[in-house]
C-alpha cells in the first residue's frame, strides 16, 4: 500500500496484508529513519508482537530482535540512524523461526546467529537502498524463509490465524469443534500460544 497507516517524526508503517490462499505472517512494515540534524525521540508504545528490524548507522549494520512490549518506552535515535522493520505473528516467531515471543519481551537485541546469516545477503543489500525499497528487500528475503518452513500449525496456530482473521470475533467453541476440541481444551491451548 503506497500510504503508511502510521506515520510520524520518520516512523511510517505498512499493514502487510496476507497473500491470497495464504495465513498471515507479518503485521506490519515499517521504517524509521532519522536524518534530522536533531532527531526527535519519540514514544515507542506497548505492543505484542516482537519483529525482525535491521539497525543502521553509517556503514554499520545489524539485524536485531525486538520483542513485545508491555510498557511504552522512548527510543532516542541518533542522526543517520535508521531501523527497517517487520513485526510478525507469534506463530511466525515459534514455527519458522523457532524464538518464542515471550523470551524477547522488553528486550531489543542482536538476533540468533543463525537468522543472522540466513538473512544476511538481504541485510547487505539494504545498504545503499532507500527505505521503502530497503523493506521490500527485507520482506522478500523474510518471506523465503516462511515459505521454507515446514514445520505444521498447531493447534494454537490455528486458532490465533482465525481469531487475526476475524477480527477477534469468533467464538472458540466452534473453532474448538473444528479442532475436535472441548471449549476447555480449546481455551487452555489457546492460552499457553
Amino acid at each position: 500500500q503506497a500510504t503508511p497507516k502510521h506515520a510520524i517524526n520518520g516512523y511510517c508503517a505498512w499493514d502487510i496484508p496476507a497473500q491470497k490462499g495464504q495465513s498471515a505472517w507479518a503485521i506490519s512494515g515499517w521504517v524509521c529513519e532519522n536524518d534530522q540534524v536533531v532527531p526527535t525521540p519519540h514514544i515507542i508504545l506497548p505492543h505484542a508482537e516482537a519483529s525482525i528490524a535491521v539497525h543502521q548507522r553509517g556503514d554499520n549494520m545489524h539485524l536485531l530482535m525486538c520483542g513485545p512490549a508491555q510498557a511504552p518506552r522512548v527510543h532516542k535515535p541518533s542522526v543517520g540512524e535508521r531501523l527497517i522493520g517487520i513485526s510478525l505473528t507469534p506463530e511466525t516467531m515459534t514455527r519458522c523461526f523457532r524464538l518464542h515471543p515471550p523470551e524477547w519481551e522488553q528486550k531489543v537485541e542482536l538476533a540468533p546467529p543463525n537468522l543472522a546469516q540466513s538473512l544476511e545477503p538481504a541485510v547487505e543489500s539494504m545498504r545503499i537502498l532507500p527505505g521503502r525499497e530497503a523493506l521490500k528487500a527485507l520482506l522478500t528475503a523474510v518471506a523465503a524463509i516462511v515459505d521454507k518452513s515446514e514445520m505444521p500449525v498447531s493447534a494454537e496456530h490455528y486458532l490465533a490465524q482465525q481469531m487475526r482473521a476475524r477480527d477477534g470475533d469468533l467464538r472458540l467453541s466452534g473453532l474448538g469443534e473444528q479442532l475436535h476440541l472441548s471449549s476447555q481444551q480449546t481455551r487452555r491451548r489457546f492460552i499457553g500460544l
